[in-house]
């Protein structure tokens, strides 16, 4: 073990080359790939772990000058790689994307509002007791709101959206009857231009297993939250919700549901 470490650290050129060489990982990766996969990634922290042992063990044996530029080579590529990252998101966070800047709400159509959650909004929706109720009732279903306690009732078909902490962000509630073992999912458009909404993730993070095997409308809830990308808090426009829904045992989707919403973008 002592001729390993010995190996890897006594030049102490080596940890810096290894890091630059798995550092320029990351931008080949992406040019060539369009994406920075996993492996590049898994590199670049081996190469800053070797640069933090080489420091340590450059300090063991007095190699002061050595462990100080080690050192600074290490915290100058931890702030630049905090400021690449940091100040593109800040100016997005400030300056917006500006997507929905010309956009208009169409006047006279239907739009709902998706509902607050906040900190009084319990992660764990359950149904309501006693069990006689559940298995009387078309529908149930309790949020509990601060010291109240209202249970959900539908009688048809319905989706409701519920904006959590930030604008962008957002879950959802949906009933429907009888259907089989399936997965469902959201897509969404801005409804003037038909532009979609966050198409390369809103299907996989509004995905959601439903299964109802009665004639009563039953209420599914996703336990997790998704982003809609597209404009700036602050600036609300016009989005229409499409349920799509899969069966298990077939390969074919089918539109169950649509409904229009006002919604706000988190960041582009």
């Amino acid at each position: 073990m002592k001729k390993i470490i010995h190996i890897c650290f006594d030049k102490w050129w080596k940890p810096i080359l290894v890091f630059v060489i798995s550092s320029a990982f990351l931008p080949v990766s992406y040019f060539l790939g369009g994406r920075i996969s996993a492996f590049p990634i898994l590199f670049v922290l081996f190469g800053f772990f070797m640069l933090f042992c080489s420091i340590f063990y450059q300090l063991r044996y007095g190699r002061w000058l050595k462990a100080i530029v080690t050192t600074l080579l290490l915290g100058s590529t931890v702030f630049a790689i905090f400021l690449v990252l940091f100040i593109p998101f800040m100016r997005n966070i400030v300056d917006g994307d500006h997507w929905a800047d010309s956009l208009t709400i169409p006047a006279g159509i239907q739009l709902d509002t998706p509902g607050q959650v906040d900190m009084s909004f319990t992660a764990t929706r359950k149904p309501i007791d006693p069990p006689e109720y559940v298995d009387t009732s078309i529908n149930q279903f309790v949020i509990r709101n601060k010291d109240d306690s209202y249970i959900i009732r539908k009688t048809a078909v319905d989706l409701v959206l519920y904006q959590e902490y930030q604008p962008g962000i957002y879950t959802y509630n949906f009933w429907i009857g009888k259907i089989g073992s399936g997965k469902m999912h959201l897509r969404a458009f801005e409804i003037t231009h038909n532009t979609e909404l966050s198409d390369e993730s809103l299907a996989e993070s509004s995905a959601l297993q439903i299964y109802n095997p009665t004639d009563s409308i039953k209420l599914f809830y996703l336990p997790y939250s998704f982003t809609i990308y597209e404009g700036d808090w602050g600036k609300p426009y016009a989005a229409r919700f499409e349920v799509w829904y899969k069966a298990d045992t077939g390969s074919t989707k089918r539109k169950l549901f649509q409904k229009n919403f006002r919604v706000e973008g988190w960041m582009h």
